[in-house]
């Protein structure tokens, strides 16, 4: 298959071989019966790099209906996992008319942090290829692994229109891409090699896993989209983790304001220890029998 995937997007002779490294152990993480989605994300989706984000997105993406993460965001991101789909308004129905996927980063694969941030977004593709888009009526939904977005639909002047409703999940989500790409950056490019980024939802991340010994369920979840009904408080640990993320991105947008970050940080603290902790502590201390 990997032979079959580079012969048809004609990548060149590092980014093949980076391929045929780390294609194993996609499936050796995710397992073996996700081989088939695996192999159909990689077939369906190009591979940029020395691209950025903020164009990769505008082409393959929807940059009118972001969520937590912004133009600004895209336009200093190192890579991205981007995906979209065409609609046609049809005899009183919105349908889908094209999928659009691409994954890229910002540098040269030859640097080890590109191979891990390539890594990352590649898990995302995994995570978000199967049962990814489905229309309800005018409202679209999109599923990034636990992720999920809602965006309502209108047809206006012979064009179909989304406007985001909602989006949630996104905290635990990242932060198990973050573990998914540390335990692949370790057998991919060096066995000591630190991944960098995403420490405090890559922590929050663990301690569920960790805690639950839930890591089997949680991939099956991503990537089937199924409900995760063996996380007690599920979804009030989604939005307290949500809650956490956002106010870690503030802050990083504020490292240049004291008074600001000051401000956000107590803020992030008190909402961890207050919130978070106990919750996270209740959760594995009554989880459910599985």
């Amino acid at each position: 298959m990997i032979e079959k995937l580079i012969e048809k997007y004609n990548y060149p002779d590092d980014l093949a071989n980076f391929l045929r490294d780390l294609y194993p152990w996609l499936i050796e993480y995710f397992g073996s019966d996700k081989k088939d989605i695996i192999d159909a994300t990689l077939l369906d989706t190009p591979i940029f790099t020395n691209t950025n984000s903020y164009d990769t997105v505008k082409k393959y993406g929807d940059l009118e209906n972001l969520g937590v993460v912004k133009e600004g965001d895209l336009k200093r991101s190192s890579g991205v996992c981007s995906f979209d789909v065409d609609l046609v308004y049809e005899n009183g129905e919105y349908k889908i008319s094209n999928y659009k996927r691409a994954v890229s980063v910002a540098g040269d694969i030859s640097a080890s942090d590109v191979k891990s941030g390539l890594i990352h977004e590649i898990c995302h593709a995994i995570k978000t290829y199967y049962n990814n888009f489905i229309v309800d009526g005018d409202i679209l939904i999109e599923r990034s692994g636990l992720i999920v977005r809602k965006s309502k639909l209108t047809y206006v002047a012979g064009q179909v229109k989304k406007k985001l409703l909602a989006e949630y999940n996104v905290a635990l989500e990242e932060g198990l891409t973050a573990l998914a790409e540390s335990w692949l950056d370790r057998k991919v490019i060096a066995p000591d090699y630190e991944t960098k980024g995403y420490g405090l939802i890559a922590q929050m991340a663990r301690n569920v896993v960790d805690g639950l010994d839930c890591l089997p369920e949680l991939i099956s979840a991503e990537i089937y989209k199924t409900d995760v009904d063996f996380i007690p408080d599920y979804e009030k640990l989604m939005a307290i983790s949500d809650l956490i993320y956002q106010k870690n991105l503030k802050l990083f947008e504020s490292i240049f304001d004291k008074e600001k970050f000051d401000k956000i940080n107590t803020e992030l603290q008190s909402i961890i220890i207050n919130d978070y902790k106990p919750l996270i502590k209740e959760i594995i201390t009554t989880k459910v029998e599985r």
